[in-house]
C-alpha cells in the first residue's frame, strides 16, 4: 500500500463514523440510526510490458442499521419515522437478495432503495464478493432469530448453486436459441426442396418426415403381390408406383388385420389365404394428400418397398438440429436438479 494512504483512509472513516446519527432506543443504547457505506476505489494502471488492460476494483464496507420493531422499541415519534425508513431499506436488501438467490429470472428491485442501488454492483458484479457480519444479542430471542433468518437468507449468494443456477438459466437460454435456429434452417430447407421437387414427387419434406421412415414402391413391384396370402395389388397401388410417391411407414407387423367387407380396397385381402413359406413383414404406408385431399393409406409387403434418403445437405441440418435440441435437454436436465438441490438446502437453512 502506498505510504500515507491508510492514514487517509482511516482519517475519512473517522470522519464518516462522527457525522453518523446514534440514538438511544429502548433496545440499546446506542443504537445506529442510519446506514453507514465507505468506498475504496483502487484503479490498477495498465502495464506496457505485457499489454494487460487497466482494472478496476471497489470495495464497500457497510455498517447497516439495526433492523428493528419501531412500535415495540421507538421512544419518540422521530425514531419511529427513522426506524421505518431502516427496515424499508433492509427489506429491499432482503427482496434483492432473495430474488437472486431464487434465480427464477424474476425482476431484482434494485431501484427500491439506495442502499441496494449503490451496492448493485457488490453484490453481482463480475467477480462480485458479499460478506455479511451479524451480530446477535442472547438476551433477545426474537432478534437475534431474525438477524439470523436474515444473515442465512444473504448467504444463500455465497451458495455454489445460488450462482450456478442463474449461469445454468443463461445457458438454456443460450441453447434455446441455438435449437430454435437449427429448426428454421431445417424448415428452410425443406420449403426450398419441396418448391423445387418434381411434379409427382412426395414434396413434403418436414421435421417429421425426416425423423419417419420414408419409403416409395421399387419397379415392378406388383409381381410380389401375386402370392401374397394376406395382400394385393390394386389400382391405387398401381397409381401410387406410377407416381413413384414417396410415403411415411407408420405400422409393420407379421400378419395385418383382415379388412372388413365394404371397406376401401387398402391391399388388404378379405380373406387371407393359407401359406406354409415364410411370408416377409406387411408394411402400411400413409401417403400425404395434396392440395386438399385425404391421405391414403395402404399395405405393402416389406420387399416391395424401399427406403428414400432425404438430400445430404437435409440430413446434415438434421443431425446438428438434433445435437442441438439433445444438448437443450441435458441443460435443462442439470437446471432442475440445480433449482431441486438449492430449494432442499433453503429449506434446511430456515428450518
Amino acid at each position: 500500500m502506498f505510504p500515507g494512504l491508510a492514514l487517509q483512509i482511516s482519517e475519512w472513516l473517522l470522519e464518516g463514523a462522527a457525522a453518523r446519527i446514534v440514538g438511544r432506543t429502548a433496545f440499546n443504547p446506542r443504537s445506529s440510526r442510519s446506514h453507514a457505506v465507505a468506498t475504496i476505489h483502487v484503479c490498477w494502471q495498465p502495464d506496457p510490458a505485457t499489454s494487460a488492460k487497466g482494472r478496476e476494483t471497489r470495495l464497500h464496507i457497510v455498517d447497516l442499521a439495526g433492523s428493528e420493531r419501531s412500535g415495540q422499541y421507538a421512544i419518540d415519534g422521530e425514531q419511529l419515522r427513522e426506524g421505518a425508513h431502516i427496515n424499508l431499506s433492509l427489506s429491499t436488501l432482503g427482496r434483492v437478495v432473495g430474488a437472486l438467490a431464487r434465480g427464477q429470472g424474476e425482476h431484482v428491485p434494485y431501484r427500491d432503495s439506495s442502499l441496494t442501488w449503490l451496492l448493485s454492483d457488490a453484490i453481482t458484479g463480475c467477480h462480485a464478493r458479499a460478506f455479511m457480519i451479524a451480530t446477535v444479542q442472547p438476551e433477545h430471542a426474537a432478534e437475534t432469530l431474525s438477524t439470523l433468518r436474515y444473515a442465512q437468507a444473504y448467504s444463500s449468494l455465497q451458495s455454489d448453486l445460488s450462482t450456478k443456477i442463474p449461469r445454468l438459466r443463461a445457458q438454456v437460454r443460450s441453447l434455446l436459441c441455438q435449437a430454435d435456429m437449427a429448426q428454421r434452417e431445417v424448415d428452410m430447407l425443406c420449403s426450398l426442396i419441396n418448391d423445387n421437387a418434381r411434379i409427382g414427387k412426395m414434396n413434403q419434406w418436414s421435421r417429421e418426415t425426416l425423423k419417419s421412415r420414408v419409403v416409395q414402391i421399387r419397379r415392378h413391384g406388383e409381381e410380389l403381390f401375386r402370392l401374397h396370402p394376406y395382400l394385393k395389388w390394386t389400382d391405387v397401388h398401381d397409381t401410387k408406383a406410377k407416381l413413384a410417391q414417396i410415403g411415411l411407414v407408420e405400422e409393420v407387423c407379421a400378419v395385418p388385420p383382415v379388412r372388413e367387407a365394404g371397406s376401401a380396397n387398402d391391399g388388404r385381402r378379405i380373406h387371407f389365404r393359407e401359406s406354409s413359406a415364410n411370408v416377409c413383414a406387411c408394411v402400411r404406408v400413409v401417403f400425404t394428400g395434396k392440395h386438399g385431399h385425404q391421405s391414403t393409406r395402404l399395405w405393402f409387403p416389406e420387399d416391395v418397398l424401399e427406403d428414400v434418403s432425404p438430400p445430404a445437405q437435409l440430413q446434415e441440418l438434421l443431425r446438428e438440429s438434433e445435437k442441438a435440441d439433445a444438448a437443450l435437454q441435458q441443460k435443462v436436465a442439470q437446471l432442475k436438479t440445480a433449482q431441486k438441490a438449492f430449494a432442499s438446502q433453503m429449506q434446511q437453512w430456515t428450518s
